[in-house]
């Protein structure tokens, strides 16, 4: 009797020891396929907030741009036209639009002639063909030159961002208007998603 009571407790240690073990193997799986699908979840963020960003920064320069086209069109009709008026007025005009956070637009001459910063209207008038960021990028010089690419008109940099104080990754987009040599260009900082994926990363761990 005393033998199959120990045969029956060593049966139970067994079934004890093989479900906890199973149970383990499941929650270990549960937790890598979890931890996997999460970096997905982060990635994809990332990547959404990105595309999301870009669209709204082409809209907004592409919208200023078509409207500083058709008036210096509309003025290139009339017999007595002076350009220089119809340029001032075109960039006081955008000296005020503002969007999303730190959004604004800047305008450059094709030479590196900052010709409108409503944040830094310091830089107007000054030459910064060769003013490189951070890493050594020619900010301006990339930015005119995405201007007059057909595609991919995004240039990624360092910036100095005004409701921080911090130089951060920004994400510019320009566009061109002949005739005028200018580059119209705009961007956003990208910092904020930066926020949202420590979140996520904390909620992970």
């Amino acid at each position: 009797m005393p033998f199959f009571k120990r045969l029956s407790a060593n049966n139970f240690l067994i079934l004890f020891f093989t479900a906890l073990v199973s149970t383990l193997a499941i929650v270990a799986l549960w937790l890598t396929d979890t931890y996997i699908e999460s970096k997905h979840e982060l990635s994809h963020l990332k990547e959404n907030y990105i595309q999301s960003q870009k669209k709204i920064l082409k809209d907004e320069v592409h919208r200023t741009v078509k409207i500083i086209r058709y008036r210096k069109n509309l003025e290139e009709k009339r017999d007595k036209i002076d350009t220089k008026i119809v340029q001032h007025e075109i960039l006081n005009r955008n000296r005020k639009i503002r969007f999303g956070e730190d959004g604004y637009i800047f305008i450059y001459a094709d030479d590196g002639t900052c010709i409108m910063h409503p944040i830094k209207p310091q830089l107007e008038g000054k030459n910064l063909i060769n003013l490189k960021d951070a890493n050594g990028k020619l900010v301006i010089a990339e930015l005119i030159k995405a201007s007059k690419r057909e595609r991919n008109k995004f240039v990624k940099y360092l910036w100095h961002q005004p409701s921080t104080g911090k130089v951060v990754e920004k994400l510019g987009y320009a566009e061109h208007i002949d005739g005028w040599n200018w580059m119209v260009g705009s961007g956003i900082y990208i910092n904020s998603i930066n926020k949202v994926i420590k979140q996520k990363q904390r909620e992970l761990k």
